[in-house]
């Protein structure tokens, strides 16, 4: 999602000054507008969208967040955060990045 927001926003730019070379400003302002909003949509929910994981420092495979679905119940989703809760106490843990929305002006 992140990545062809970032891709989006270069095609936006190039609409955006065709708009206004047709003089179809105030839909090139909508645009710009309606975007924005979308671009900020994303950043805020970005930690939803891209959860944090955490990776141990001496094996490859990463702890994995909340388990839900439709065979979760209370029990285990509670048991799974305590699990997370308990291994991210760990100081042998590194936190895997999020990715990031470019700041286009």
């Amino acid at each position: 999602i992140v990545v062809n927001a970032n891709n989006t926003q270069d095609e936006i730019s190039n609409l955006l000054v065709v708009l206004n070379l047709f003089e179809f400003v105030s839909e090139a302002e909508e645009l710009q507008d309606n975007f924005a909003s979308f671009i900020a949509s994303i950043q805020s929910h970005l930690p939803l969208i891209w959860p944090k994981t955490t990776t141990p420092l001496n094996d490859t495979k990463p702890v994995q967040p909340q388990v839900t679905g439709p065979g979760a119940t209370v029990n285990s989703i509670v048991a799974s955060f305590t699990k997370i809760q308990n291994s991210l106490s760990d100081a042998n843990y590194i936190t895997v990045p999020q990715p990031v929305l470019r700041k286009d002006g």
